[in-house]
């Protein structure tokens, strides 16, 4: 009998096998294989995924990232074409569009025969870097358990495997929860299982709050970030902003940073040092504290410091 009839590779094999570097269909942001974008209806997912079909078709930038160039399959199922030519020509009123970014508005649902016709329109522009598919619901096989984990990690493992078989990216467009989650994990608010966040190999969430428009992002080869974004109206585009802690740091919590570092830690006296009212103070410190700009000195609800202050205690 074979002793390696199961194919087994050894860690001393593994140590000089070589691989290809990851592809990087958007620099930083999106790697191949299957990633998450979610956020709430109306938030402006799909025109993140237009201005990505273009980008990507071009080789132009993405949210100031390099994209590689290739040809670009758009699913947008929940558009018509007249509203997708409406959209492009506000996001490229100019030139001459992309013969490579595909476009198309049905699909059959992604069980064994939707994925195979998937794979065969790969096949068939063979320089295909990404895939967009806008919504997952719209192609997401139905199942009579209602939210089930098992049939999550199914359909999304096909998926995934479809993605890294052609080393190409696949973006599903899905969207969040209704409640938000108190755990404060951006990866909580993705609507279904955690199925879909666990076999993704990245996940994407565009959130929106008092301050502004955020994307965070965490994948398996996918580093860790948080952006602050902004939705340009007149382009119909979304743009970098930077740093959220810096790009909506407002004149008030600056007061209130320079009074911490001054050595005040006590509501009452960040209040006074920083001259604004105690409520006002009180309520901004609750706020910088829920985004992390700042901590609670040994779980005190009165005192504060910095991120790095030492009496800091987990």
């Amino acid at each position: 009998m074979n002793m390696n009839y199961y194919n087994l590779i050894t860690a001393k094999e593994l140590q000089t096998k070589e691989f290809s570097p990851i592809n990087w269909i958007v620099d930083d942001i999106l790697p191949e294989g299957l990633t998450i974008l979610a956020g709430k209806p109306k938030l402006g997912k799909s025109w993140a995924a237009l201005d990505l079909g273009c980008a990507v078709s071009e080789g132009s930038q993405f949210l100031g990232n390099i994209c590689e160039k290739g040809d670009v399959i758009y699913l947008a199922l929940e558009d018509n074409e007249r509203r997708l030519k409406e959209r492009l020509q506000l996001i490229r009123p100019e030139g001459v569009w992309a013969d490579n970014f595909h476009l198309k508005t049905e699909w059959p649902i992604l069980d064994e025969k939707g994925l195979h016709a998937l794979e065969n329109l790969i096949n068939q522009y063979e320089n295909t870097r990404l895939i967009i598919i806008d919504t997952l619901a719209r192609v997401k096989p139905l199942s009579n358990k209602g939210v089930d984990y098992a049939d999550d990690y199914s359909i999304m493992g096909e998926i995934q495997s479809l993605a890294s078989r052609h080393r190409i990216a696949i973006l599903l467009i899905h969207h969040v929860r209704k409640a938000k989650s108190d755990s404060g994990e951006p990866f909580d608010e993705v609507a279904g299982s955690t199925a879909l966040t666990g076999a993704a190999d990245a996940t994407l969430v565009l959130t929106k709050n008092s301050d502004g428009a955020i994307l965070y992002g965490r994948g398996r080869d996918l580093k860790e970030f948080t952006h602050a974004v902004e939705f340009d109206g007149e382009r119909c585009r979304w743009k970098l902003l930077g740093d959220p802690d810096t790009v909506f740091l407002s004149d008030t919590r600056r007061l209130i940073l320079n009074a911490l570092e001054d050595g005040n830690s006590v509501i009452k006296d960040i209040s006074q040092h920083a001259d604004i009212s105690y409520d006002n103070c009180k309520k901004t410190l609750k706020r910088m504290y829920n985004a992390g700009q700042v901590v609670k000195i040994n779980h005190h609800p009165l005192r504060y410091g910095l991120k790095l202050d030492p009496l800091e205690k987990t």
